[in-house]
């Protein structure tokens, strides 16, 4: 269970940086906002996208896009 505090509202979200590391999310380099996460944090879910965590850290990011393939 998350402890409540000002950063995530006592809720299972969290404020994080969504960067594309192999080009743009919604047309621009990064995004701040709130993503959910499953109860083991292996998978992120950030609006209508859907990313797995990298294990051995990927070449240019730690989570894949599902759907696209692409390093965040």
């Amino acid at each position: 269970m998350t402890k409540a505090n000002h950063l995530n509202k006592g809720q299972s979200e969290r404020i994080m940086n969504i960067e594309n590391k192999q080009g743009l999310i919604s047309w621009a380099d990064a995004r701040i906002g709130w993503a959910s996460s499953s109860k083991t944090n292996r998978t992120v879910y950030y609006r209508d996208k859907v990313f797995v965590n990298i294990f051995r850290h990927g070449l240019y990011g730690n989570y894949i896009h599902i759907d696209a393939g692409e390093e965040y």
